[in-house]
């Protein structure tokens, strides 16, 4: 009773999504995908899991044997939550470029979570409070919005490439290095890890694009 996941236009699967029965009745692991890990077949056999093992599966393996440090390691356009019935914690993960959202409400006895931000308002227990700090750069057509805001107060977006762990009423959260090609790059702010994106892909277009006689 302490987690809820709204997964309305989500990939849902089970730790066997042929029986589901394990995983609405016994199964320990909850694991709710949206989007595709892309190198998670790898991962899988460098971990030497079944070839037959769906993507919850996996992740589910993936967590047991090596806890949250696997999340790194993937890739993908995806947003992930895991529930641990037996641990009573939730994980999750967006994938670093963030193209896929996940936002979340936290309070002392559960969290909720959701890929939409009215499916988290929706839930009676959360306050419907609008939150005057994003509304007014969102009516003044301001570009810039506070990082990990919405239009709720109580409501927040999980950051491209973070992730969030509560076990029992306690949160940690931290954000994934951002990999461009072998190296790890670590922003201090958005803005910073938009200059550089933008950068990039001047560098690239000039690489590509013929030179103008």
């Amino acid at each position: 009773d302490s987690a809820f996941v709204g997964f309305h236009y989500l990939n849902a699967e089970g730790i066997d999504d042929k029986n589901c029965q394990e995983f609405s009745e016994n199964g320990r692991y909850w694991i709710i995908l949206d989007g595709c890990i892309d190198n998670l077949r790898t991962l899988a056999d460098n971990s030497q899991l079944p070839q037959d093992f769906t993507a919850a599966q996996s992740v589910a393996a993936l967590y047991k044997a090596d806890d949250t440090s696997f999340l790194e390691k993937l890739q993908g356009r995806f947003s992930l939550a895991i529930i641990d019935r037996t641990a009573q914690s939730v994980v999750l993960y967006r994938s670093r470029l963030g193209q896929l959202p996940l936002y979340y409400h936290l309070c002392p006895e559960r969290i909720i979570a959701a890929s939409e931000e009215r499916a988290i308002a929706a839930h009676p227990d959360v306050p419907s409070q609008p939150n005057a700090e994003m509304l007014a750069p969102w009516f003044s057509l301001s570009s810039s919005f506070p990082a990990g805001q919405t239009a709720f107060t109580v409501i927040k977006e999980l950051l491209p490439g973070e992730c969030l762990v509560w076990k029992k009423g306690n949160v940690k959260q931290w954000r994934s290095p951002l990999l461009l090609g072998q190296s790890q790059t670590r922003y201090q702010t958005d803005q910073e890890y938009a200059d550089h994106y933008l950068e990039l892909m001047e560098r690239m277009v000039a690489r590509y694009l013929p030179a103008s006689g």
